[in-house]
């Protein structure tokens, strides 16, 4: 395992005991899931589906959600997984968990057929005595112990039986081989979250009332009082609402890369993302993979907002829409890494609302996103309101360093796609306009 794991790994199949499941998708597309991560083709791949819920009965429930399934078929479902990719080894740790007595024994019954009709080496970690066939070879635990080997029908007289068995390694053939599996893998890490973020009708909504809610309302609210005028890129006066669009893009990366953060702590508890650990790749590979998944979902979300913003004649012009692409694939990579560096230190999904009040709201209302900064500035010189007292003496530079806000990679970042949308690929500092 330690000098050839990827190998090894392709050769192994796992059950764990708790569900891996995702819950939000369908039998197939968990399976779908599950064989694009070990390189099988889309035509082969359905034909194995086939033949492994048929085997399991579960054929005529294929399209239903994970979610609607009751434990038992559950479990079904995660052995026809692990069998999908043709594995030399088995290995289920305590399958039969919290399943009633015919679900427990059918999957005990069929896990033994496969190990006596096709060959299967089968490693079965149980605590339950009547899971255990006579012919068994058991290897006992006790006090962090092993036990030497034995059948377990000569486990009583204490007569010992020593089997050793060699697993084949698979061995992908050439350069091309690999390329394909790299390719199908990362088609089903991005595909797998276009489909969550599609399904999840709640995030989906949110992902666009957010913004929508601040360019129809308080777009409208503020125009006469945020009224701005000749900055760059813009070569004419603007309204509110064209200035603000570009930054609403942002926020709608900023607010995707931190539930790109909240999902992978979800697949975390849930042990949805054991599934991509048992995977044979690299995990630097699956690591990228879901960050540029992340990166597509947050562009949908804001093609999605521009093409709502057209019929509020927020119109940029068509060379803008090609030209943001590049900037989005940026800036969605830079705040999707931001939030795979934050699910490292949230273990809990309440601890995600401390994020967003400590991390995100700073990020967002400090930036460019709704105002230029020297608006910020003007709005934070408050020496003429300071009371001078010998206790609380006025300061001399009230406004030096404006927050410090341009100090932060926020404003650069919708600077630079307010350039894009503009088709303006050059432009300087956002500093306040002469009078």
């Amino acid at each position: 395992m330690k000098s050839q794991s990827r190998p090894a790994l392709a050769r192994l199949g796992v059950v764990f005991q708790q569900p891996t499941l995702d819950m939000d998708l369908s039998v197939t597309q968990n399976l779908r899931y599950h064989a694009a991560l070990h390189g099988i083709g889309r035509k082969e791949a359905d034909a194995r589906i086939q033949e492994e819920l048929e085997r399991q009965g579960m054929y005529e429930r294929r399209f239903e959600k994970v979610r609607q399934l009751n434990g038992g078929h559950r479990r079904r479902v995660e052995i026809a997984r692990a069998l999908l990719h043709k594995p030399s080894l088995l290995l289920l740790d305590e399958p039969t968990v919290g399943l009633d007595v015919p679900s427990r024994k059918a999957i005990v019954d069929y896990v033994h057929h496969l190990a006596a009709e096709q060959g299967i080496a089968v490693l079965w970690a149980s605590h339950l005595i009547d899971e255990i066939y006579p012919s068994d070879r058991l290897i006992v635990l006790h006090q962090a112990k092993c036990a030497p080997r034995r059948r377990a029908r000569r486990a009583a007289s204490g007569q010992c039986g020593r089997h050793r068995r060699r697993l084949p390694l698979l061995h992908r053939g050439g350069s091309l081989m690999a390329s394909m599996h790299y390719l199908r893998a990362f088609n089903g890490i991005v595909g797998r979250e276009l489909l969550r973020f599609v399904q999840q009708r709640g995030r989906f909504a949110s992902a666009l009332v957010r913004p929508l809610i601040w360019l129809f309302v308080f777009a409208a609210g503020f125009r006469s009082t945020l009224g701005l005028a000749i900055i760059p890129p813009y070569e004419t006066y603007i309204l509110y609402e064209v200035y603000i669009t570009p930054g609403l893009i942002g926020v709608i990366q900023l607010f995707n890369g931190t539930q790109s953060s909240l999902s992978m702590v979800y697949d975390r508890e849930m042990g949805s993302m054991r599934t991509l650990l048992v995977a044979p790749l690299p995990r630097w590979f699956l690591l990228a993979s879901k960050l540029m998944a992340s990166t597509l979902v947050s562009a949908v979300q804001a093609y999605l907002f521009l093409a709502i913003a057209w019929f509020y004649d927020i119109q940029p012009p068509w060379q803008g829409y090609a030209a943001i692409f590049p900037a989005l694939i940026l800036s969605g990579m830079m705040l999707g890494a931001l939030g795979m560096v934050l699910s490292t230190f949230i273990k809990q999904l309440e601890n995600f609302a401390g994020v967003m009040n400590f991390v995100i709201f700073p990020m967002f209302f400090m930036s460019t996103a709704l105002y230029p900064l020297w608006r910020l500035k003007e709005a934070t010189c408050c020496c003429t309101a300071w009371p001078n007292t010998t206790r609380f003496p006025r300061p001399s530079k009230c406004c030096a360093s404006p927050c410090t806000a341009s100090s932060t990679p926020t404003p650069r970042l919708i600077r630079r796609l307010r350039c894009c949308c503009s088709w303006r690929w050059r432009c300087g500092a956002t500093t306040r306009p002469k009078a």
